[in-house]
């Protein structure tokens, strides 16, 4: 303790930031009016300026308070306190809508489509116009159009709300959009649906500098080609979008996916190569500094105010504008004032993952490269190293790029659930040769805007050099061994881990060499009595959000896995790779111990294939009916390849029974099937799960004339939980089902304004009408039960 205050006396801007951030991870969990916040605030700062004044020592601690209290304020602020005419107020109406508003952003080109940032100015729905305030995506899906930045236009479409996360641990494209000030999104299939009111005045900045980068973006396209020039526009100009999956997915593997975002390392370089060209023009060294911060800012009013470079931008300025005032500069302040700076500003970016991975990379070198270094020198072989002017070079290389690894290691395992374990030898090869490439790109992009011939001549070395590259990645990125599946990786086990580490680097002081002595107990301990404290009584259910379709996933006590339906597919789209598969590897669930298909409509088998491919399944139950179409090929094949042992199921048939708990088949007999084995939907499979006092029915996707069957059960279809059969739709959930199962909670599996406007408004109705609390996967998200046989608790 004594040693962290010592840390923080000499560094009041690390102070601030970590109050700050104490505050915004409070508003997050805790919602108070900012009204209430705001007086607060005041009232506090009043009575810290008092107490200062008659030095009474409470004094401080009225600041520390009232510094928490500013983070929760801006917090909830950015988050909540919209005005009457925001944008929010206008989203998923369902209706087209005619949206004006003013480009704010380069126009970012993606793999299919163009993504624009528009700031909203009024919006027309129906006859009646309202004046807007906040800024929208507009998805452009034709890729040779584009409006320019600080063209005012008009967009006729449909006007939503991002989707958050869908399913536990997804990605929240919400939040993501939220963090840059983004509340809305209009997909645009038609470029005739929008119209250019104004276009972007000559004599701004805006347009003069849309028109820099545009004539970049085209000495890129005549220089280079396929994925080299998919980097060399993601290097250069920060346009990620047009680099294909496997390729991404190779850079991923080989832990190098941060080359690809212009951020701390590629302004690194950019400084050292604008440093060295006003060095060559014989600048002085106050000049040199002024030119280098005029030179970044263009840069970056080129590239586009992207919070990676931002964040790198700013870190490097303070730094620069310290050295111009001939102050000494800390490094822990430099980044302190930066992240501090940025939260002001939008304190929603201090949770998303980029902001959190590129400032605890650059902790992580300030911190540890010092101390590897000294432990490095008292090697006898690498200080002979250090003593050559390249091998001193690869030295310093080696521990940065180890202090990198070291300190992100768990924030990557956290948010992408895959560690590279070749990340460490790949960056050793990457960082030097981006350092090259970067260099190359801008002389090939600078020299095109003279002569494109001669610029050719640089970008051919460069391209030479890149293509050698990917060739590589890719080489190394599809070996099994090149990255490991991580399991979902708690807050807990991230400040473990740097708690270890901390540890770790201080072992030459006793007091640390006897905590790491007790922490590795205590990690021993903690595996060896796991398995007792796991052993769970509870079972989960959760009813996956995958659009218009259904998936389900029932674990049991014992932790054996059941999968119900598997949601669509589509030409791109597989709801099995987007959703079930990356939840069930998150949850460490390595086999699927039996899968229910209860119809082989594209909604309920889509994911099955993907699904089958990529976990172990021990047995598959259906219902025997398979129609005649691709998906059900598939399905067959897959079975047969994989020889996945299947089960033609009918009513009556127990499965997975043991001790309190079992699945019971109440649909379809053999009978019913003979007779009406053309009707998809009716043939559904019908399914009751027990657990002690508590029960699931899932009712598949079956409609009238099978409802009219289950009632013979009786009393027996009681159930806490019923899956509304068909999606809601007014064919199926009679009032004598809904009566006769009596289900506290009813749950229907719908796509966000699906074609066929589901749920139906009489399902809703009824439902209402008999008190059944109703979730849908189209508001709700995915919807998760535990039970324990006793209670009932739904945990999302």
């Amino acid at each position: 303790m004594r040693d962290i205050a010592k840390f923080l006396k000499k560094r009041p801007a690390v102070k601030f930031v970590l109050l700050a951030i104490s505050g915004l991870l409070i508003g997050k969990y805790v919602d108070v009016d900012p009204l209430v916040l705001f007086f607060t605030l005041i009232t506090l700062s009043i009575a810290a300026t008092v107490l200062h004044c008659v030095k009474n020592s409470l004094a401080n601690y009225f600041l520390i308070v009232t510094f928490i209290l500013a983070g929760f304020l801006i917090y909830e602020v950015a988050t909540h306190v919209f005005p009457p005419n925001h944008i929010t107020h206008f989203l998923d109406s369902n209706e087209s809508v005619t949206v004006t508003g003013t480009v704010v952003g380069f126009p970012h080109q993606k793999r299919d489509r163009v993504e624009i940032e528009v700031q909203t100015q009024a919006i027309v729905q129906g006859t009646v116009r309202d004046e807007t305030r906040g800024k929208i995506l507009v998805r452009i899906w034709q890729d040779d159009f584009f409006p320019a930045y600080g063209d005012q236009i008009e967009i006729y479409g449909k006007l939503n709300q991002p989707r958050g996360e869908r399913n536990p641990g997804d990605f929240d494209y919400q939040k993501f959009l939220a963090a840059a000030g983004i509340h809305g999104i209009m997909n645009i299939y038609n470029p005739e649906t929008i119209t250019l009111v104004r276009a972007s005045p000559k004599k701004s900045i805006s347009y003069f500098i849309f028109q820099v980068k545009h004539k970049f973006y085209f000495a890129i396209e005549k220089l280079y080609h396929g994925n080299v020039q998919a980097i060399m526009k993601a290097l250069l100009l920060g346009e990620r979008g047009e680099i294909t999956p496997e390729l991404k997915e190779a850079f991923i593997n080989c832990g190098v996916i941060h080359a690809l975002a212009i951020s701390g390392l590629h302004v690194g370089y950019i400084l050292f190569i604008f440093f060295t060209l006003f060095s060559l023009a014989r600048f002085s060294y106050e000049a040199r500094i002024i030119a280098v911060l005029v030179s970044l800012l263009m840069y970056v009013l080129i590239i586009g105010f992207q919070p990676p470079i931002v964040r790198a931008s700013l870190m490097a300025g303070i730094f620069l504008i310290g050295r111009l005032l001939q102050r000494q500069t800390d490094a822990f302040n430099v980044i302190a004032s930066a992240a501090l700076i940025i939260l002001i500003l939008k304190p929603q970016q201090f949770f998303q993952a980029s902001f959190q991975l590129s400032f605890m990379a650059v902790i992580s070198i300030v911190f540890l490269y010092q101390r590897f270094k000294n432990v490095a020198e008292k090697s006898t072989l690498f200080a002979k190293l250090l003593e050559h002017k390249l091998g001193n070079l690869a030295g310093k290389l080696f521990l940065v790029t180890l202090a990198a690894q070291l300190g992100t290691l768990p924030l990557v395992a956290y948010y992408f659930h895959r560690v590279s374990l070749i990340s460490f030898l790949m960056n050793l090869l990457v960082i030097p040769l981006l350092g090259i490439i970067i260099a190359l790109g801008l002389l090939s992009m600078f020299v095109a805007l003279v002569s494109i011939p001669v610029a050719q001549l640089y970008a051919n070395t460069n391209a030479v050099i890149l293509e050698t590259l990917i060739r590589i990645l890719e080489k190394f990125g599809s070996y099994t061994f090149s990255a490991i599946e991580v399991s979902k990786v708690g807050v807990i086990i991230i400040f473990g881990y740097y708690i270890l580490l901390w540890i770790i680097i201080n072992l030459d002081r006793k007091i640390y060499r006897k905590a790491f002595a007790f922490s590795l107990l205590f990690i021993l301990l903690f595996f060896a009595w796991k398995p007792i404290f796991s052993s769970g009584k509870w079972m989960q259910v959760i009813f996956f959000d995958v659009g218009q379709g259904d998936a389900a996933l029932i674990t049991f006590p014992d932790g054996k896995n059941m999968l119900i339906d598997s949601g669509p597919t589509f030409e791109d789209f597989d709801a099995g790779n987007a959703f079930i598969v990356p939840y069930l590897k998150r949850e460490r669930i390595k086999k699927i111990d039996a899968v229910i298909l209860t119809h082989a409509d594209l909604d309920h088998i889509g994911g099955m294939p993907s699904i089958f491919r990529s976990l172990p399944v021990k047995k598959i139950y259906d219902n025997g009916i398979l129609q005649a179409s691709a998906i059900c090929s598939v399905y067959n094949h897959v079975i047969d390849s994989l020889k996945i042992p299947r089960e033609t199921v009918l009513a009556g048939q127990r499965l997975m029974e043991s001790g309190k708990w079992g699945l019971f088949v109440l649909h379809p007999g053999r009978s019913f099937i003979e007779k009406n084995n053309v009707n998809s939907n009716n043939s559904s499979i019908v399914v009751k799960v027990i657990y002690g006092e508590i029960s699931f029915l899932f009712a598949g996707d079956i409609e009238e004339e099978a409802e009219n069957l289950l009632l013979n059960y009786g009393d027996l279809l009681q159930s806490k939980v019923l899956k509304i059969s068909h999606h809601g739709s007014k064919t199926s959930s009679s009032l004598a089902l809904l009566q006769c199962v009596q289900p506290e909670y009813a749950v229907i599996s719908v796509g966000k304004n699906n074609r066929f406007n589901l749920p139906d408004s009489m399902v809703l109705s009824r439902l209402r009408s008999l008190g059944i609390k109703t979730l849908r996967t189209d508001i709700n998200g995915a919807v998760v039960f535990r039970t324990d046989g006793i209670r009932l608790q739904r945990t999302r």
